[in-house]
């Protein structure tokens, strides 16, 4: 028997996409928003005579007494809706930065003459994983520290994970954990304004949903901030266009990121 002692280097090649890590971010939050609107939707319609006809032929219910009616249950599952919604769209946010590791880590790798097994699969192994085990604002952080990869709608971000854990954890009665030191939550993001204006441009109106808007009068959009500030002690509460609008910016969110991305590929490939 012969031993083979073959110490030369291996080539290895590495194949990144940030489009498909983005791609991928966004289809995630879109089947969010769409299930979330059908489900809204769903209940807003729904009645007693026909939820009553749907219920199980044997129903259980180890705590008659305490059963809620048709509207305790519309209102709950409405409450429920944006919980689900709330804590699963920040779980792709927190997924997607991970990828986000991984594309900047390997990119940074790339540049090494030499690097070892070892240390590739300490970052493929142990650094996804201690990274993984990061919060969101400290996975936003270590990017920015580590790769200037970054976006300043991260602050929205931040406040929108901040709601997050209020609806998940305390049922979105804002907590002293919520508010801080001021007392108050802030929870921003981004909306669409919509202004028509009239063909001699003497009168604009501000397009609301469900408005009608005249023949031959312009239409400009753009983004606005939108916030809403919760006092400590009260409960959290957002519509539908305001989740809508939330889901909207989470998505802007992952574009100016890949973006950064790719200034951070640019500027290690010089």
């Amino acid at each position: 028997m012969q031993e083979v002692n073959d110490s030369s280097p291996l080539h290895l090649d590495a194949k990144l996409n940030s489009s498909v890590i983005l791609g991928s971010y966004q289809v995630e939050l879109q089947k969010l928003l769409d299930i979330f609107n059908f489900s809204n939707s769903a209940a807003i319609v729904q009645n007693e005579t026909t939820y009553k006809s749907i219920n199980p032929f044997l129903n259980i219910s180890p705590a008659k007494n305490l059963k809620l009616n048709f509207e305790e249950t519309k209102s709950a599952f409405i409450d429920w809706n944006i919980i689900n919604i709330m804590r699963d769209s920040i779980e792709c946010v927190s997924n997607f930065l991970e990828g986000v590791y991984l594309y900047c880590t390997i990119i940074t790798f790339s540049q090494r003459s030499n690097l070892t097994v070892n240390e590739w699969n300490d970052t493929l192994s142990k650094g996804k994983v201690s990274f993984n085990k990061l919060g969101l604002p400290e996975k936003i952080e270590y990017l920015k520290s580590n790769f200037d990869v970054f976006s300043d709608y991260a602050e929205y971000i931040i406040s929108i994970n901040k709601a997050r854990n209020c609806l998940v954890h305390r049922k979105g009665i804002v907590s002293e954990r919520d508010a801080g030191p001021n007392q108050k939550l802030e929870i921003k993001w981004n909306t669409f304004k919509v202004r028509t204006t009239s063909p001699d441009g003497k009168d604009t109106k501000i397009v609301n949903r469900n408005d009608i808007v005249l023949k031959d009068w312009s239409l400009e959009v753009w983004l606005e901030e939108a916030f809403k500030t919760c006092n400590k002690g009260d409960k959290i509460i957002f519509t539908q266009e305001e989740i809508s609008d939330t889901i909207m910016t989470l998505i802007q969110y992952g574009s100016y990121i890949q973006q950064s991305m790719l200034a951070y590929y640019s500027r290690v490939k010089k």
